[in-house]
């Protein structure tokens, strides 16, 4: 049973998180985290290891040994948590390999107690189901147990006195009392083991034990804060910095990062005409929560990478994403995904000699894709009522016609001169693809068709 969870939690561990950078102070809750799920199939396991003795004739055969049950439950509070912290320890150890793979650089801090609180977490469960077996000797004490735990757990009901403190992925440093939860954990294995000792009547040794273990615990909550988390999160804890001719700003722990983006943005900038670089947007990261960490006011422009970007084969679709945007930027497309947290309306840029510049600069970095439908529902979000498209620019609807001509254009050695002799016309909004085919030297292709009903023209 324990391997078999070991494996799940690898398998699960693995296929989330293969294509994305870990982020350290979030990735090491999350390798803890999937520990659980060894940890109820430990739980299991060790309440039937202890009930064993009440099934299939065993109490007649356990009274003829020399060994009675207070020895058995010691024994078994001793040795069942050392061994069944075995497999756990060995599924962290290889998704920590997985995560290493394909990393070139991390963000946030590594947090080793948080792992080791996933492995003592495992030798918490089996003492909680050797207790249960002891004071309670059925074999729906577990399920109970399990149901009750997990609930609290995805309630997040007094989250610092569970086995295990969820934090959801907001994209600062935390100030987590991890060590102090540490402390925890290891008290409450000692307490509960003593209370399963205790079933057999009130003796010394474990009475002591538990009077410790309580108050080390109690003495872990106070001094670790209630595990309350603090955040940073406000514009002006950004680290900027000036590369080249771009800023790039980012919270503390992705500072790293900054090279990564860079690799996205500069072919876009240098594709773009000396003349018309004033009007390149800086690189700000932003946030998911919008309701934890409302939007800032901007002094200037600026595309927003989020908390995330891609590894194994994930980081082209972060490159082309980024590029897309800074393309999206500097030719005046409304490139921006979000506003002041709700999703700003989708506009169509079919036809607009802009888009075909736009795509042509994002092209220098990653082949560009056509737009994808997003499914949108009712308030009640139990009714779908439509689709709109959504593109790597945000919310820019174009078609293959643009697409095409882009791809044509980077294949043609003189069209970088050819845009920058025009870029002023070619980048008004008012200029259409019909209108600029003499100036970019193409030939004319089928237009993109007609976009979704409402969907205005990009201003």
């Amino acid at each position: 049973m324990l391997w078999g969870a070991a494996a799940l939690m690898v398998t699960w561990g693995v296929f989330m998180s293969w294509r994305v950078i870990p982020y350290w102070s979030i990735a090491t809750i999350d390798m803890a985290s999937s520990g659980l799920i060894v940890g109820a199939a430990t739980l299991i396991a060790a309440n039937l290891i202890i009930t064993r003795e009440l099934r299939n004739q065993m109490p007649e055969t356990l009274a003829a040994l020399p060994v009675r049950a207070p020895a058995r439950t010691r024994a078994a509070v001793l040795i069942t948590p050392l061994v069944t912290m075995v497999p756990v320890t060995a599924a962290i150890l290889v998704q920590l390999t997985s995560l290493r793979v394909g990393t070139t650089v991390g963000a946030g801090r590594f947090d080793a107690y948080a792992l080791v609180t996933g492995v003592v977490v495992v030798a918490l469960s089996a003492v909680i189901g050797i207790a249960l077996g002891r004071w309670l000797p059925t074999l729906i004490a577990p399920g109970i147990a399990l149901f009750v735990l997990g609930a609290a757990m995805v309630l997040g009901l007094a989250a610092w006195l569970l086995p295990l403190v969820f934090v959801s992925g907001i994209p600062v440093e935390l100030s987590r009392p991890s060590g102090w939860h540490l402390v925890y954990i290891v008290a409450l294995v000692f307490l509960v083991g003593a209370v399963a000792l205790l079933r057999h009547g009130p003796r010394p040794g474990p009475a002591t034990i538990a009077a410790a273990a309580t108050v080390f615990a109690l003495g872990a909550t106070v001094l670790g804060g209630q595990g309350q988390h603090k955040a940073f999160a406000a514009a002006s804890t950004q680290h900027c910095e000036r590369r080249g001719e771009v800023t790039y700003c980012a919270f503390p722990p992705y500072v790293p990062w900054i090279g990564l983006w860079q690799q996205a943005v500069e072919p876009v900038v240098a594709a773009v005409p000396p003349a018309a670089r004033h009007a390149l947007p800086e690189i700000r990261q932003r946030v998911y929560d919008w309701r934890r960490f409302p939007r800032e006011k901007l002094a200037r422009p600026a595309v927003r990478p989020d908390q995330t970007w891609g590894r194994n084969g994930g980081e082209t679709a972060s490159r082309r994403i980024l590029a897309a945007q800074v393309a999206a930027a500097v030719t005046g497309l409304p490139w921006d995904e979000m506003d002041s947290g709700g999703y700003l309306p989708t506009c169509d840029a079919r036809g607009q000699a802009r888009t075909v510049v736009a795509l042509w600069l994002a092209e220098h970095v990653e082949r560009q894709h056509l737009p994808s439908s997003i499914d949108t529902f009712n308030q009640e979000g139990d009714r779908k009522i439509g689709s709109i498209p959504r593109s790597d620019m945000g919310w820019v609807d174009y078609g293959p016609a643009e697409l095409g001509y882009a791809r044509r254009l980077l294949a043609d050695p003189g069209a970088e001169r050819r845009i920058w002799a025009h870029w002023d016309v070619l980048t008004n909004p008012k200029s259409t693809v019909s209108q600029v085919i003499p100036l970019l030297g193409l030939s004319v292709q089928p237009a993109s068709g007609r976009p979704p009903a409402g969907e205005e023209p990009c201003a």
